[in-house]
């Protein structure tokens, strides 16, 4: 078994990242090696493949102290999980999984859940399942039962749940996911770990709302205002987003908006106006901006009004539109809106 372990980080907090692959295996024994690797590294299954003659896999481990992130492409294959296995007593976690390339289906408790690109689904090891995928890529996230748990008691015996796209927090929990799991990433130990809380308080939240209940945790200003800004950020460039509109699809009150906002330093519409026009200053300064009109720029940062974008321009950037063509990009990637 080869495995190729290196420390990030000079201190004993740094992260840890594990590498494996069936490439030094015997092809006829890459199946048996990938079952007693998985079994060792995540939890205690039986697999079957089609391929089992010629089958492929690689994992890259990275592990914050108690959570894990995997990142895992394979072969297609067909994972059970019994209640014999469960009686073995490795550790209960829950499996987070974003679903790279390739579809998934999870069965659980009764319930089917169906994974594609970019989705995300959360699966118990406490109870049976049966996870069955083509050639795929994905990422998992092996997180404590106990932190879970902290954050969503009613996911104790909750058979397997897709995680909700359309939810504020769904971006960042995917993003959060992406980063961790990433063997380049800096993010050492001690961040690691706090994202990885974060990370468990978001997935409460989202699936709490899901559910038709409140996390403990969706009651923190923090929480809330993160939610918030996410949904403004997916959304600001669509010309009928209004705080009564924000307020409803985040289920808050418009007052509840308003106040967070205020937390900002900036209201609602400060917030969205700044980040309209930082939009279109990024439009304005890319190849090919000369080619399209300001007003079709305009239009496409939410702007109805073409007098108004302009002067909101002037007022933000101290030149106009047209002088912006010729200047350099100053904006960061990361304050930019996500379309």
């Amino acid at each position: 078994m080869r495995i190729e372990t290196v420390l990030q980080g000079a201190s004993a907090m740094a992260a840890r990242l594990d590498r494996w692959s069936t490439a030094t295996v015997a092809p006829h024994l890459r199946l048996e090696y990938w079952h007693e690797l998985t079994s060792k590294s995540e939890v205690d299954t039986s697999i079957s493949s089609g391929r089992s003659d010629d089958f492929f896999g690689e994992i890259t481990r990275r592990k914050f102290n108690d959570v894990a992130f995997y990142s895992v492409n394979s072969s297609g294959l067909e994972i059970v999980r019994s209640e014999q296995h469960i009686r073995h007593g490795d550790e209960r976690k829950f499996f987070l999984t974003l679903q790279l390339g390739g579809q998934a289906h999870f069965e659980q408790g009764g319930r089917k859940v169906i994974l594609k690109p970019q989705s995300m689904g959360v699966v118990d090891t406490g109870l049976p399942f049966t996870m069955t995928f083509g050639e795929q890529r994905r990422i998992v996230a092996a997180l404590p039962y106990s932190l879970v748990l902290r954050h969503m008691p009613r996911l104790r015996h909750m058979p397997a749940l897709e995680v909700d796209p359309a939810h504020p927090c769904a971006d960042i929990i995917r993003e959060y996911v992406m980063r961790l799991s990433q063997a380049q990433s800096a993010i050492d130990g001690i961040a690691g770990d706090v994202m990885s809380e974060h990370l468990c308080v978001l997935l409460g939240v989202t699936l709490s709302g899901q559910l038709g209940t409140e996390s403990e945790s969706s009651s923190s200003p923090q929480i809330r205002r993160t939610m918030l800004l996410a949904y403004i950020r997916r959304n600001a460039l669509n010309p009928e987003l209004t705080a009564s509109v924000t307020a409803t699809a985040v289920g808050m009150s418009v007052r509840s908006v308003h106040n967070l906002m205020r937390d900002t330093g900036q209201s609602f519409s400060e917030w969205v106006l700044d980040a309209r026009v930082t939009h279109a200053r990024r439009l304005l300064q890319s190849a090919g901006a000369e080619r399209r009109k300001i007003a079709d720029i305009a239009v496409a940062c939410g702007f109805s009004d073409l007098s108004y974008f302009n002067r909101m321009f002037k007022a933000r950037f101290g030149c106009t539109p047209s002088e912006a063509r010729g200047l350099p990009t100053t904006i960061p990637a990361s304050v930019l809106p996500v379309a």
